[in-house]
């Protein structure tokens, strides 16, 4: 895992980050349950055993894992960016192919039911895909018990994955992808600080009988960030943009800037509100 120590992938529903010592206690929660540990094909560990595990596959060249954690719990207001509580699930992978060094096994968990069937095990993937591609790897393999039907329309139907073999040893299915998807998602540092120059300004928008707390972050002169909330949610502290907060647009006439919408309810008059507020066109 020496490879994404410090990494740390956004995507629309999920963030990917380095599985850490802080994040021990609740993963080895998660691994207590009977059914997780059969679909994983995983032994029951003590919490000792799982503080062993998490730093050895920290120092393993050959193991590239990240924690799911659910966008919507993280970038809230506080210093905190990634609360332990926001962690869902695994996504890993294993370059355990000794004649194919830009092959490797893929796997992934959600292991908080409430956040399964609602698309972050598909993006993880997607994310952990395109980031592997930036490393050089091609081909990716995936093992799947032949009972674990929502595993299989995952990576069969929604990843592009084709079955390759089934062995009845292991009553599992294999699966195969050729090539990496482009990396749908931003790569930041996982212990980043916003960088100098930063401007924030807060406000609200109305529109309708609804009242929206608006954020515009200016961080350079061709670029913007713009968060709108709903539902009672406070603007997050400027700190906890940093990672989320998209590259400049050298050729955007105005800049061009992101919108991040946790509540999903933001559309084109509010979007033109907040674009007349910071000089800048706003992608919805």
């Amino acid at each position: 895992m020496r490879d994404n120590l410090d990494v740390v992938l956004v995507g629309r529903k999920c963030v990917l980050v380095p599985y850490r010592p802080e994040f021990v206690e609740r993963y080895h929660a998660f691994m207590q349950d009977d059914e997780l540990l059969r679909l994983t094909a995983s032994e029951r560990l003590t919490l000792d055993e799982e503080r062993e595990n998490q730093a050895s596959w920290r120092d393993d060249p050959k193991k590239l894992t990240f924690l799911v954690l659910a966008r919507d719990r993280c970038f809230r207001p506080g210093d905190d960016r990634f609360p332990i509580g926001a962690m869902v699930g695994d996504v890993n992978a294993f370059l355990n192919d000794a004649d194919d060094a830009k092959a490797c096994e893929v796997e992934v968990m959600v292991a908080d039911p409430a956040f399964r069937r609602r698309g972050l095990g598909e993006e993880a993937v997607q994310l952990l895909l395109g980031y592997a591609g930036t490393r050089g790897l091609n081909r990716f393999v995936a093992k799947v018990g032949s009972t674990n039907a929502p595993s299989l329309a995952l990576f069969e139907k929604r990843l592009g994955f084709s079955r390759t073999a089934f062995v009845e040893a292991f009553d599992e299915v294999h699966l195969e992808r050729r090539g990496a998807p482009p990396l749908a998602g931003t790569v930041q540092a996982y212990d980043a600080a916003p960088p100098p120059g930063f401007a924030s300004e807060t406000f609200t928008v109305v529109s309708g009988d609804a009242t929206y707390p608006c954020l515009v972050v200016l961080f350079s002169t061709k670029a913007a960030f713009c968060w709108v909330g709903g539902g009672g949610a406070a603007a997050p502290r400027l700190g906890a943009l940093c990672c989320a907060a998209p590259k400049p647009f050298e050729h955007a006439e105005p800049a061009v800037s992101s919108l991040v919408d946790p509540a999903d309810t933001v559309g084109p008059p509010i979007a033109q509100r907040l674009s007349k507020r910071s000089g800048r066109v706003v992608l919805v």
